[in-house]
């Protein structure tokens, strides 16, 4: 860390970002309910034992689906192998919705092979059996964790060789085959993850990155202070919230830094 500014980084390990998973598709209008964008589902798995628990956090609108639906539930193999699963929530908290089960054999998500897993949970009518919303995401199995010193990813050592810096700016004039061009770019290099400079990247580049095999750190433009009730400091929390509810959905995301050039006289 220098004497100016030390950047400060977090790595939330374990179950957290154990996994990532499901985003979904958009329902149209279906009689006199409007169905919205699932938008809170995510999915925890255990690389060592393929137990997965695929999360549905549902507004108390989506809620409303379980009155008078059912849910088929799929996952499909990298494979392309599928398993149909028909039934209840294993357990419901409030809004939250938990679906385990297990995936065997368990493929690994790693850089060199970027293997993941379809998962798919579609709301059903009771009455006619027709399909009223849908939710769906790619996902990979991967585990993060640190033994002593050292940095273990599926179990084995591992060494970033990191670059940087993406911007927000320069990434806006990217589509997605020219996101995913770039990251191969970089994996060609012998690059095996980004840095992205006070910015959080979005779905498109994030997918490619699950897709491509390449590690992301992201970062929000923290200005964390001694007021915990100042705009500023609100703003920051929301942000880091934020960055990991996104974060969580993606195997690439390794990285949780929460903020650039934040000075050592700040205390943190």
């Amino acid at each position: 860390m220098g004497n100016m500014y030390r950047f400060f980084y977090v790595i939330l390990l374990g179950a957290l970002i154990n996994s990532c998973t499901l985003f979904s598709e958009e329902i149209s209008n279906r009689g006199k309910v409007k169905y919205k964008t699932l938008e809170g589902m995510y999915v925890l798995s255990d690389l060592d034992t393929g137990d997965v628990d695929i999360r549905l956090d549902l507004s108390d609108e989506e809620k409303g689906l379980l009155e008078f639906s059912f849910i088929d539930l799929y996952i499909i193999y990298p494979d392309k192998k599928e398993i149909h699963l028909t039934r209840k929530a294993s357990s419901i908290k409030g809004n939250m919705l938990s679906f385990k089960t297990k995936v065997d054999p368990v493929i690994p998500w790693t850089p060199k092979n970027p293997d993941l897993y379809l998962a798919k949970a579609v709301f059903k009518s009771e009455k006619d059996g027709d399909s009223i919303a849908v939710a769906s995401r790619r996902f990979g199995i991967r585990k993060i964790e640190r033994r002593k010193d050292k940095f273990y990813f599926n179990n084995n050592p591992i060494f970033l060789r990191m670059c940087g810096h993406e911007y927000e700016s320069f990434l806006n004039n990217l589509d997605y085959d020219g996101i995913v061009k770039r990251l191969r770019q970089v994996r060609r290099y012998g690059f095996n993850s980004i840095r992205h400079h006070s910015h959080v990247p979005g779905e498109e580049y994030l997918k490619a990155a699950d897709e491509t095999g390449v590690f992301i750190q992201m970062e929000i433009h923290g200005r964390i202070g001694t007021d915990l009730e100042s705009e500023k400091f609100k703003k920051s929390r929301k942000d880091w919230i934020d960055m990991i509810v996104i974060g969580r959905k993606h195997p690439c995301t390794l990285i949780y830094s929460m903020g650039n050039e934040i000075y050592k006289t700040i205390p943190v």
